[in-house]
């Protein structure tokens, strides 16, 4: 789909952050890691700056994958947030670094 943040209305922007602050509130490590590499899409829908919205989750999540202690676990949790990044199209500025 093709839109801007500003094409969204107040209240879908409210329940979008509501359910990205319902995801990071979960304790375990891999789950939420999951959950939130597969929501990245929705920052589609909040008007945040990039280093601020995408981007600083992108960086946070790369940080989190180094504590899963599996190094198998750990390699495909690296492989899905690269591809729900490019797929998503979310690497475009992105400087960080992945392992």
């Amino acid at each position: 789909m093709n839109f801007v943040p500003e094409d969204v209305d107040q209240f879908t922007q409210e329940l979008c952050k509501n359910w990205l602050m319902k995801i990071v509130s979960v304790r375990e490590l891999v789950p939420r890691i999951y959950l939130e590499t597969a929501f990245l899409k929705c920052y589609r829908f909040l008007k945040l700056p990039p280093e601020e919205g995408l981007i600083s989750s992108i960086d946070r999540l790369t940080l989190a994958i180094r504590g899963i202690a599996n190094p198998l676990a750990a390699a495909y949790a690296r492989v899905y947030l690269v591809y729900k990044t490019h797929q998503g199209k979310a690497c475009d500025g992105f400087s960080g670094v992945m392992f």
